[in-house]
C-alpha cells in the first residue's frame, strides 16, 4: 500500500512538472509572438520615419529650389536697382534695411518685394512682404520714405496685414543726392537740396558741359584705378572746374566685395602733388564725410586721401596737368 501511494505521489509530481513546463513553453511562445509583433511595429515605424524624413527633405529642397528660382527669375534691371539701393542706404548710414527680392520695377514702384528691417537694438527684425513698394525722397526736408502696400509684416512675432493706406519706413536725415542719381527709376524726388541752393548762388561759374564733365570723370576713373588705395575709390559726380580745382564732387569708396566703406560730398576737390616727398593725394574741401553711422565735416583745410602708387609726373599726365602743388610748411589734415 505504501509503495502504491509513493508511485501516485511521483506521478502527481511529474504531472505538475509537465504542467509547469507546458505553461513555460506557452509563455515563451507568447513572448516570441509579442517580440515579433513589436519588431514588426518598429519596422513599420522605421519606414514611416524614413518616409517622413524623405518628405521633409523634399520639401526643404523644393523650398530652396523655389528660392533659387525666384532669385534667378529676378530681372537684371531689378537686381541692379536693389544693389544700388543697398549701397546708397549704407552710404547714408542706414544698413538696417535689406531688400531680399522683387519681381518687377516700373513707374508704380517695386512689385512683389520682400524686405528685412532690423530693429534699432539689433535684437530682432521684421519681414515685410508687399505687392508694391514706392520710394519718395524730399531733398529739401532730407527725408526718405518707403511705403509698402498689399501685403503683411511681422509684429511681435505674428504676421499682420499692411494698412490700406500703406506701411511706411521713414529715414531721416538723409543727404539723398546719391539716391536720386543711382536709382532714379525708383525714387520719386521732390524739393531742392540745401547745398544746391547755395551752389546756385555761389558756384555757378566754372560749370562744365555734359561731354566735358564725363571726360573728366573718365580721367578720374583712370587715375583712381592706378592709385593703389586699400578701398576702391571712385568719383561719382562733379559739376565744374575753377582755379585748378574741381567743384561739387561726390566720392564713394567700396571694398573688394563691393561693400560701401565711406562716401563724401565736397564743394571743391583737387589732385595734389608733393614733388618734394614724391607723393600724390586727392584733397577734398568743404563737405561732409559719411562713414557707417558717423558723419563728420570736411573743412577748408582739406581731407586728404593718399594715392600710394602714383607719382607726381604720372598724376599730371593722367590729369592733363590739372594738378595743384602742395604748399610746403602747411601740416596735412585727415590724411588716410
Amino acid at each position: 500500500v505504501a509503495a502504491g501511494a509513493e508511485r501516485d505521489a511521483e506521478a502527481a509530481a511529474h504531472r505538475a512538472t509537465a504542467a509547469e513546463l507546458d505553461a513555460a513553453v506557452q509563455a515563451v511562445g507568447r513572448l516570441e509572438a509579442e517580440v515579433a509583433t513589436t519588431a514588426a511595429q518598429l519596422g513599420e515605424m522605421g519606414k514611416a520615419l524614413a518616409a517622413a524624413k524623405a518628405m521633409a527633405e523634399e520639401r526643404v529642397a523644393a523650398a530652396h529650389e523655389a528660392d533659387r528660382a525666384a532669385i534667378a527669375a529676378m530681372p537684371e534691371g531689378v537686381r541692379l536697382c536693389l544693389r544700388a539701393l543697398h549701397e546708397c542706404m549704407h552710404a547714408e548710414g542706414y544698413g538696417a534695411v535689406r531688400f531680399l527680392r522683387a519681381r518687377e520695377l516700373d513707374g508704380d514702384g517695386l512689385h512683389d518685394v520682400e524686405v528685412v528691417h532690423t530693429h534699432a537694438d539689433g535684437l530682432g527684425a521684421d519681414l515685410i512682404v508687399a505687392g508694391t513698394m514706392t520710394a519718395a525722397l524730399d531733398l529739401g526736408a532730407q527725408r526718405l520714405v518707403f511705403t509698402f502696400f498689399e501685403g503683411t509684416r511681422t509684429e511681435l512675432g505674428e504676421r499682420v496685414p499692411l494698412p490700406d493706406n500703406g506701411y511706411e519706413l521713414v529715414f531721416e536725415p538723409v543727404d539723398g543726392r546719391l539716391l536720386g542719381e543711382r536709382v532714379p527709376q525708383l525714387v520719386q524726388v521732390s524739393g531742392v537740396h540745401p547745398s544746391a541752393l547755395a551752389a546756385d548762388r555761389t558756384r555757378q561759374p566754372g560749370a562744365l558741359d555734359v561731354a566735358t564733365r564725363l571726360a573728366w570723370l573718365e580721367r578720374f576713373d583712370r587715375l583712381l584705378e592706378a592709385a593703389g588705395t586699400a578701398d576702391r575709390v571712385r568719383l561719382q559726380e562733379l559739376r565744374g572746374v575753377k582755379d585748378g580745382e574741381f567743384l561739387d564732387g561726390y566720392l564713394l569708396a567700396t571694398d573688394d566685395k563691393g561693400h560701401v566703406q565711406y562716401g563724401a560730398t565736397c564743394a571743391r576737390l583737387a589732385v595734389e602733388v608733393d614733388r618734394h616727398a614724391n607723393v600724390v593725394s586727392l584733397v577734398l574741401r568743404d563737405g561732409i564725410l559719411h562713414r557707417g553711422l558717423a558723419e563728420s565735416t570736411i573743412t577748408a583745410d582739406g581731407y586728404r586721401i593718399l594715392l600710394p602708387k602714383l607719382r607726381p609726373e604720372r598724376a599730371a599726365e593722367l590729369m592733363l596737368g590739372m594738378v595743384v602743388e602742395k604748399q610746403r610748411g602747411k601740416p596735412p589734415h585727415n590724411n588716410q
